[in-house]
């Protein structure tokens, strides 16, 4: 199974932001356990002394969920950030702009690119560029009849829906998405907020992913205790 492939299969990305390195593997053994196997790890623009940490963030996850979990690299936004990232082991490079010089820099090294977009132009432009699926962010400020609206002219565009992302909107995402009860090929990905005020979010998903996407059922909410206790003990 190719990398793409394992994204398509799984939809759900648990974006972590603004916790310390020392909790990830932990983190992500819970999100692991509770049916999550797609983690972000993103960069903090305003502090580049945390960089380095946030390389060391997944090269852990990926050593220690080898097999079990895809981990990528968000708020990618420079060469040197992307480098990082990919010398950490980061699968896919997530970022909040269209930056079509960069979009082809991570294909070129094999990565997947998944770019932050928010216009129909800017998507199109970020798929012509080389992107694997464009994350249209914020998609919370506008809702599921936006991602319906634009996926009407564009359906050939995988696109990804972040910011904001919450239970009633991923249910509304699911009823565009879905036909007869079955999801369609060309998803709408789903990104989920993991940080420091944003625990409920997670246990949200992972007990609606039966009603979103069929399968297992997923009963577990362990990630969401354990983002719960982190927090506490900060």
């Amino acid at each position: 199974m190719t990398a793409l492939e394992w994204v398509q299969r799984s939809k759900i990305i648990a974006i972590v932001r603004g916790l310390p390195k020392e909790y990830m593997t932990r983190l992500a053994e819970a999100l692991y356990a509770g049916g999550i196997d797609l983690m972000e790890v993103t960069f903090h623009q305003q502090k580049p002394e945390t960089w380095k940490d946030t390389a060391a963030a997944i090269a852990a996850v990926d050593s220690c969920m080898e097999g079990k979990m895809l981990v990528g690299a968000g708020t990618v936004l420079t060469l040197e950030q992307l480098d990082m990232a990919r010398d950490a082991g980061a699968n896919y490079i997530i970022t909040p702009n269209t930056n079509c010089d960069l979009i082809r820099r991570v294909k070129e090294y094999g990565l997947l690119s998944f770019p932050g977009a928010f216009t129909p132009s800017e998507i199109v432009e970020a798929y012509e560029a080389g992107a694997d699926a464009v994350k249209v962010f914020p998609v919370g400020n506008l809702g599921p009849s936006y991602i319906k609206a634009i996926k009407a002219p564009l359906s050939h565009i995988p696109l990804m829906a972040v910011g904001g992302v919450n239970q009633p909107l991923a249910l509304g995402q699911h009823r565009i998405i879905c036909h007869d009860g079955k999801v369609q090929h060309h998803l709408v990905y789903l990104a989920v907020a993991v940080a420091a005020h944003a625990e409920d979010a997670v246990p949200a998903l992972v007990q609606h992913r039966q009603h979103l996407f069929g399968g297992v059922a997923f009963g577990q909410v362990v990630a969401g205790a354990v983002v719960q206790n982190i927090t506490q003990q900060k």
